[in-house]
């Protein structure tokens, strides 16, 4: 049975394969005819297809070195932060007036007894020159050439010092 069904079979197959070829020249033409038409395209987006991998490179190199850049300045941040905190602490400790506020206050307690003092002496320079004025005035102060002879009556420019002898009324 197969025998007989050969010649028949091949016939449709070669029939097939004839038609076949000429479908596949057909394709063939029109794919050529689709090739040339679109290879101005082809060729864009072989350029665009490039370009996007160069891109693609630079946007990765870019977002490490992005990434590097926010770590140094995370790093700066802190290192900053840190410096302003020491300097706030060394301000605080610099713009502390207590010290100051107590050395003038110290200062002025002590013109405050400088003054009081001060005064105590005019009273004793006063008090002091009055004697000295009553005591003169009890003695009477003589000249004399033999004034030398005499050290305890006589003051130091010469001259004999005569108590006076006081009233009594």
């Amino acid at each position: 049975r197969v025998k007989k069904l050969m010649p028949e079979v091949r016939s449709k197959l070669e029939k097939t394969s004839d038609e076949l070829s000429r479908l596949m020249e057909k394709i063939s033409g029109k794919e050529k005819v689709i090739n040339k038409n679109f290879a101005h395209i082809v060729e864009e987006y072989r350029g665009h297809a490039e370009e996007l991998k160069e891109v693609k490179q630079r946007s990765t190199q870019l977002s490490e070195n992005y990434q590097k850049q926010q770590e140094i300045l995370l790093e700066i941040t802190e290192r900053l932060e840190d410096v302003q905190t020491k300097m706030n602490i060394k301000g605080n400790e610099k713009t502390d007036t207590s010290p100051l506020v107590k050395i003038r206050k110290a200062i002025n307690d002590i013109r405050q007894e400088i003054q009081a003092m001060e005064i105590r002496l005019g009273v004793v320079n006063n008090t002091l020159l009055q004697a000295k004025i009553r005591e003169r005035s009890n003695t009477c102060l003589l000249y004399t050439s033999d004034a030398a002879d005499e050290r305890s009556s006589v003051d130091l420019g010469g001259r004999r010092i005569i108590k006076k002898k006081k009233q009594n009324n």
